[in-house]
């Protein structure tokens, strides 16, 4: 299968489900980068609320995404 049939069979999933394919290459991408994925995990780990966003204020600002 070529990348672009990969591609519009991506766009033709439901929405759930494309997010869902997202974050599996996301996620896949991390593994590859130790580096990042270090960042992402020290980034999850602070519990200093002074580092953390509401989510519904999050959504708002992207809103237009």
């Amino acid at each position: 299968m070529s990348f672009a049939q990969i591609t519009q069979e991506a766009l033709s999933l439901p929405s759930p489900e494309r997010r869902q394919l997202i974050a599996r290459l996301v996620a896949a991408g991390t593994d590859e980068d130790l580096a990042l994925k270090t960042i992402l995990a020290e980034k999850i780990d602070d519990r200093r609320a002074e580092n953390w966003v509401v989510l519904d204020d999050l959504k708002k600002q992207f809103k237009d995404l």
